[in-house]
């Protein structure tokens, strides 16, 4: 501990104390209000300052925000993401299929550093391990001989096309994780479900609608919905860009039963009327609603399950597709669809003396 007179106090921690490297080698940072150490401020600053504003790194995610923000902004924009990355990717194949001859060797140069880039993008996303494959393309433009560039093309070509299948398997998780939630918000609200009335929320309209077109998820199933705890086990499939002879033109809205637990105590085939609902979320209220038998001259539709669902039975020309985009159907992407079972007849398995 110093003792001395005030007035000399700033001199000694400048000039004398033993301890003066320890108290000035730390700087407050001026973003984020953290101590660093003063030589690493500049480190800090740009690798990880949590308050530093940063750009999203994905070529064509313009996204500006804080560093801190970065990895949920990943998390949720990935769909997106993949999307500017694939357009990336065309555009510098479309470079790549531009080059003639051995004098364009800095432009190779450039777009497969720009392709490396973004194929390390697509590895940090999805985990998919393509260095290795993709390492010797990197000295393509060394090489003089015409040949040995499009040999080379040629193999860039194929990771390229490779992507199709990433992408597809993505899409195929996303529909697995869709019916994961289904089966989620089943077991939440299977009290409400229990009573052959089925109300449905369909999210992400507007996405579902090109995924449909595309042909790329054309259907969509709904949760499972019961006449009783111990009644016939049943859902709802909707195809946004119309199936069968609506194909294109019309919404489809079919019925489906499913192999339930009970099923061995119930009366088959299944009879019962079926009473489609489309919501209008407008002020008019404007229901659109078509009830119908399901057809007892298609028996594999209503037959007791013997595979995980029967068949499905509906509506393939429900409504048209322009009547549908242009009323008040759909309001924050949201749609609503309202499936009701005539219970009248049916003898429940639970109630029987």
């Amino acid at each position: 501990m110093w003792l001395g007179k005030k007035a000399l106090l700033e001199r000694h921690m400048k000039d004398e104390c033993q301890y003066r490297h320890f108290m000035i080698s730390l700087i407050r940072c001026r973003v984020c209000s953290q101590d660093v150490s003063r030589g690493k401020l500049s480190e800090h600053l740009k690798l990880s300052c949590p308050e530093k504003d940063v750009s999203c790194e994905v070529p064509g995610c313009a996204r500006q925000l804080k560093r801190k923000a970065l990895s949920a902004h990943n998390r949720d924009s990935v769909v997106e993401h993949i999307a500017h990355i694939t357009k990336a990717i065309n555009e510098t194949m479309k470079t790549l299929s531009s080059l003639q001859l051995p004098s364009d060797s800095a432009k190779a140069t450039a777009a497969i550093e720009s392709l490396r880039i973004q194929i390390d993008c697509v590895e940090k996303r999805q985990g998919i391990q393509l260095n290795q494959r993709i390492a010797e393309a990197e000295n393509l433009a060394r090489y003089t001989s015409s040949s040995n560039i499009w040999r080379r093309f040629a193999l860039l070509t194929e990771e390229i096309q490779s992507r199709d299948a990433v992408i597809a398997s993505y899409d195929v998780r996303l529909a697995q994780h869709d019916v994961r939630l289904a089966q989620h918000d089943a077991h939440l609200s299977e009290k409400h479900l229990m009573q052959g009335v089925l109300l449905w929320k369909i999210t992400d309209v507007r996405r579902r609608q090109l995924e449909a077109a595309s042909d790329e998820v054309p259907t969509v199933y709904s949760q499972p919905f019961y006449t009783s705890p111990c009644g016939y086990k049943m859902c709802a499939r909707l195809s946004l860009h119309g199936e069968g002879v609506g194909k294109g033109t019309h919404l489809s809205l079919f019925f489906i039963v499913i192999r339930g637990e009970f099923d061995s105590l119930l009366s088959w085939p299944f009879r019962q009327e079926v009473t489609f609902v489309l919501i209008d979320q407008g002020p008019q209220r404007n229901h659109v609603s078509d009830a119908f038998c399901p057809n007892l001259s298609s028996p594999l539709s209503l037959q007791l399950p013997y595979e995980k669902m029967n068949i499905s039975s509906g509506r393939p020309r429900f409504l048209p597709l322009a009547k549908l985009d242009s009323g008040t159907f759909i309001k924050d992407d949201c749609m609503f669809v309202k499936v009701q079972v005539d219970l009248s007849g049916i003898e429940r398995p639970d109630e029987r003396q």
